[in-house]
């Protein structure tokens, strides 16, 4: 079973730049069990990227269409995921306003304009 520190490890190892961006869709499923779940798995993305941006997907292409043309950024889920949807709830995430196709984003650079703050 994969643990929080386990994960940060994985992180350093691969060279991700804690300073820069990382842009990311990952499966909860395909990274095995953790301790601590989802919110374990976005933990330690946050703690590695602490100095960074962090992204991640929160599409709603499945949602939003002719039937239903309105994207709500607070209460539209994503349909990529559930950490995706872990992400985009949590405070301080700012999710884009792109109907479709929305990132969410943590960290240095997510204020940009076009972002609701959750």
């Amino acid at each position: 079973m994969h643990r929080k520190k386990d994960l940060i490890g994985d992180l350093e190892r691969l060279g991700v730049d804690p300073g820069g961006t990382l842009l990311t869709h990952l499966s909860y499923k395909a990274i095995g069990e953790v301790f601590g779940r989802g919110d374990a798995v976005l933990d330690a993305l946050q703690t590695h990227m602490r100095k960074g941006l962090l992204v991640l997907p929160t599409h709603t292409w499945d949602y939003v269409g002719l039937n239903n043309p309105v994207m709500d950024v607070l209460h539209t889920p994503s349909c990529v995921g559930a950490l995706t949807n872990l992400f985009r709830r949590r405070t301080g995430a700012r999710r884009s306003l792109h109907p479709t196709h929305s990132l969410a984003a943590m960290g240095d650079g997510a204020d940009a304009r076009g972002s609701a703050v959750i």
